[in-house]
């Protein structure tokens, strides 16, 4: 490598979706974080979430006044998102959905 002309890096990576699920203000922050560990891949206590590859969390955000769900999906098919969307939106919770960044 020449020191005077640097270098270039070239990588890739599966797609990735990135997106917040807001919940109505009612809803506690025990509802926000079991939801979460329901749909990520990794689940809660051994038991498998619903979407592999789903990486989830719930917290509540002051700033806001109501709890939130942030997701990172890395995956290899599109569809599986569609799936998971329908499902959401079918949620007994009120929610808002708020797509953040596709890559």
């Amino acid at each position: 490598m020449n020191p005077t002309f640097g270098a270039t890096v070239l990588g890739a990576r599966s797609f990735l979706i990135a997106w917040n699920i807001n919940l109505a203000p009612e809803v506690p922050v025990e509802v926000a974080k079991d939801l979460a560990a329901k749909l990520r891949g990794s689940g809660r206590n051994g038991k498998p979430g619903l979407f592999p590859g789903l990486k989830a969390i719930g917290w509540h955000i002051p700033e806001f006044g109501r709890c939130q769900i942030s997701c990172n999906w890395w995956m290899r098919r599109v569809l599986i998102w569609l799936r998971f969307t329908s499902l959401l939106l079918a949620s007994q919770h009120p929610l808002r959905l708020r797509l953040l960044g596709l890559s």
